[in-house]
């Protein structure tokens, strides 16, 4: 016969759940602070890139819906 070992994997579960506090160490050399506004910079950035990619979009919708003329027709 087996033997129930649900109490057993209960005890042992909760025995783990006491290691998931970790302690951080944060020095205080600014490191932290160039890396958030280098963070700054990159987002600005990016919404910069996003802007020109709408501009580019409104551009590029308003070229291919201007009529266009085939000269190829009227050259002798």
């Amino acid at each position: 016969m087996t033997k129930d070992r649900l109490a057993a994997l209960k005890a042992a579960q909760s025995d783990d759940d006491d290691g998931d506090d970790v302690a951080v160490t944060v020095d205080s050399s600014g490191f932290m602070d160039e890396f958030f506004e280098q963070v700054d910079e990159i987002r600005e950035m990016i919404d910069k890139i996003a802007a020109n990619v709408e501009e580019v979009k409104k551009k590029h919708s308003a070229i291919l819906s201007a009529p266009q003329t085939d000269d190829s027709e009227y050259t002798c």
